[in-house]
């Protein structure tokens, strides 16, 4: 239906969404401002949690404080849909007022794709965000990551 339309008539159906779905705007400028809020907290933590060495290993080690399987099932299955969440949230902040490429970057993180190692390895590896993210672990007494190009 949209694929034959002209970009003005494509403009002007886009700006009739927000009268049609009131709720759906709020609902997303309430998580836009909330994600504004939250991930300059967020990432510094996770990249802080995150192992020396989660580049550079082959094999995760097996998580043995749950005791039961279908626990963490239901754990990886949960944290995997929020991950998809946030990735999803944060495509809409590319355009709304928020951080978009943070939001997508902490779902990414929490989600379990395949080349998300490779993706994560790359962005850090970036001279600038490389040097922030190592000056940061060491402020809180972690070692460097390793496995990032660059990285000594």
């Amino acid at each position: 239906m949209l694929a034959n339309q002209s970009w003005p008539q494509l403009i002007q159906f886009m700006l009739t969404i927000p009268e049609a779905h009131p709720i759906l705007l709020k609902t997303l400028v309430g998580a836009s401002l909330l994600l504004f809020i939250l991930t300059p907290i967020i990432i510094p933590i996770l990249l802080v949690l995150l192992p020396s060495d989660a580049f550079t290993r082959t094999k995760r080690s097996r998580q043995k404080s749950l005791p039961h399987q279908f626990l963490h099932l239901i754990l990886l299955v949960l944290k995997n849909v929020f991950g998809v969440l946030l990735i999803f949230l944060g495509l809409f902040l590319l355009v709304l007022p928020g951080q978009g490429l943070l939001t997508l970057f902490v779902g990414l993180m929490l989600t379990n794709l395949p080349g998300k190692k490779a993706l994560l390895r790359r962005v850090l590896s970036v001279q600038g965000v490389q040097k922030a993210v190592q000056q940061l672990r060491s402020r809180h007494g972690k070692a460097p990551l390793e496995g990032l190009e660059g990285s000594a």
